[in-house]
Formats: C-alpha cells, sequence, structure tokens
C-alpha cells in the first residue's frame, strides 16, 4: 500500500520537475550568451567608446557600410590597438575569431550602425554547409533615428530593440563556418 501511494505521488513530482526545469534551463542559457556581450561591454565601455568615436572618423565618402579588421592600418593604429586588446582578452573565451573587425554602417543623415563580434561558438551537428553552425554574439551600436533600410548584411537588432546601455545592444545570429 505504502509503494502504490509513493508512486503515486513521486511520478507525477518528477514529471513536474521536468517540466520546470527544461524551459527554465533554456531561459538562463539564453540569457547568458547576452550577459557575457554585456559583460564584456561594461568591463571595457570606455574602450568600446572609443571605437564609436575612431570608426566616426573613418566614415566612407557618402555613406554606406565599411569593414574595419585588426590586421589593416585603413581604421587607424588606434582600433587596431583596441581590437588586438580585447581580442588577446577574450579569444579564450570562444571557438572562432573575435575582435577581429568593426563593420559599420552610414545611412543617408550619417547615422551609424557599428558591429562588433565579441563571441563565437560552433553548433554541434552542423556541417558548416548546408546548415550554420556557428552563433556570434555580437555588440551593436546603434545611433538614435538610424535608417534600418540602409542595409541589409549587417547583422542588427530588430528596429525596435530596446538598448541595454545607452545606444548599445545585444545581439547574435548563426552563420557558416565553410
Amino acid at each position: 500500500m505504502k509503494k502504490k501511494l509513493n508512486k503515486q505521488y513521486i511520478v507525477p513530482a518528477v514529471i513536474g520537475a521536468v517540466i520546470v526545469l527544461v524551459p527554465l534551463t533554456l531561459f538562463i542559457a539564453y540569457k547568458l550568451r547576452f550577459q557575457y556581450i554585456k559583460n564584456c561591454f561594461y568591463s571595457n565601455e570606455q574602450a568600446f567608446e572609443r571605437l564609436v568615436e575612431l570608426s566616426r572618423k573613418h566614415r566612407p565618402d557618402g555613406g554606406g557600410q565599411q569593414i574595419i579588421r585588426i590586421d589593416e592600418q585603413s581604421g587607424g593604429d588606434e582600433i587596431s590597438q583596441i581590437l588586438g586588446d580585447l581580442r588577446e582578452k577574450y579569444q579564450k573565451d570562444s571557438d572562432l575569431s573575435v575582435f577581429s573587425r568593426i563593420r559599420s554602417c552610414f545611412d543617408k543623415d550619417g547615422n551609424m550602425a557599428l558591429s562588433i563580434t565579441v563571441s563565437s561558438k560552433r553548433l554541434a551537428g552542423r556541417d558548416g554547409i548546408n546548415s550554420p553552425d556557428v552563433r556570434c554574439g555580437v555588440l551593436v551600436y546603434i545611433d538614435e533615428g538610424f535608417d534600418f533600410a540602409s542595409t541589409d548584411t549587417l547583422h542588427l537588432p530588430p528596429e525596435d530593440d530596446t538598448p541595454f546601455h545607452g545606444s548599445w545592444h545585444t545581439w547574435s545570429y548563426d552563420t557558416y563556418s565553410g
């Protein structure tokens, strides 16, 4: 009799715990992915604000998009130095290259969106040719009034996304390695 009574309560309790724990675990994993990006920003806020200033100075004639890579001097020594310092500090946490470039885009009014890859992780069970196998965590700066129609190749959060600090947003996207 006692065994039946125990099964009557234990089985539903275990099923209930699984039903609660699975979504809770997924929610926490989702939040932690973006928390890493935010922590990176807060630990280096001055460096990121400086990258915004420097990127504005290197605006291409007529606006449009620009990519400044760490190994190029087109963006200036200071941008390369800041990216190199950040890469040295955070590369150990990622599977693939981080802080290797800045992607900026300017709309017709001179408003800027800036994207910096902060983390990259391989996704298990994907080949990189037929399915994306890399998840990139991105720190994004977006000027107020930026025209989102100006770009289709820069990975940006939705237009109605709320910044976590000033004009800074977090975002992630999946891409192909192959």
